[in-house]
């Protein structure tokens, strides 16, 4: 069998592993090192497709977060993406941790980015072994 039906699997399992094992990291890193502070759900970001952050009955997808710095700055900025949703209540009150350098950059707490790292790291390595397993048998 050609080499390159493994190594494409293989090379996707890794980096499937490598994606899950950077955003837990990031996550964690922010969680230890970040300010933690509480920010009001505004809403939907404005001027993004509906697609990407959007009001749903009580909820928002991907809202816009409200918060103030320790410095006495206010920062508005929209969380999650089309790939790694987050969902939260209108107006209602998340607590965050955010970056000291850079305020924008930030982790809302209990949004599941744990669960979705550490599924993306079992099924990245779980594909990488398989096919390891497959390439012994075969070679």
């Amino acid at each position: 069998m050609d080499l390159l039906a493994f190594l494409v699997p293989l090379v996707t399992g890794l980096v499937w592993a490598g994606s899950g094992a950077y955003h837990l990291m990031a996550h964690n890193e922010l969680r230890r090192r970040g300010i933690r502070t509480e920010a009001r759900v505004v809403g939907p970001v404005p001027g993004v497709p509906a697609s990407h952050s959007r009001g749903r009955g009580d909820w928002v997808i991907n809202p816009l977060l409200s918060f103030t710095t320790p410095d006495g700055r206010t920062v508005e900025q929209g969380v999650g993406s089309r790939k790694r949703p987050i969902r939260a209540r209108a107006h209602a009150r998340v607590t965050v941790f955010h970056s000291a350098d850079d305020p924008r950059e930030l982790a809302v707490d209990g949004h599941g980015v744990r669960g979705r790292a550490c599924t993306e790291i079992v099924l990245g390595v779980s594909l990488a072994v398989v096919v390891a397993l497959l390439m012994s048998r075969v070679v």
